[in-house]
């Protein structure tokens, strides 16, 4: 029997595992462009990837448009409008390797 609860949750988490990757790839990117270093410093730990923080927005001006047409957002809890004005529902961190 088709199970569309199921195929909801599996369809959004394929969007999820395809979102951070073209974050990360949008970052790592920026990264090389700019020789190994970022604009912001991107603690380490975990830190909302919203625009409450003035280290997203300038990371989101960062990659926006030139490294990704738009912050890809969660399909449950996230919004977009511009960089201004976004909580992605996502997370980002560094390690302490960098």
């Amino acid at each position: 029997a088709i199970n569309p609860a199921r195929q909801f949750k599996q369809a959004n988490n394929a969007k999820r595992t395809a979102d951070v990757n073209n974050v990360l790839n949008a970052v790592t990117q920026l990264k090389v462009d700019l020789r190994g270093s970022l604009p912001i410093t991107v603690p380490t730990g975990a830190v909302a990837f919203a625009s409450a923080t003035t280290n997203m927005t300038t990371l989101c001006n960062a990659i926006v448009p030139t490294y990704i047409a738009a912050l890809p957002t969660d399909p449950l809890t996230g919004a977009y409008t511009s960089c201004a004005s976004f909580d992605t529902g996502y997370t980002i961190l560094q390690t302490a390797a960098g």
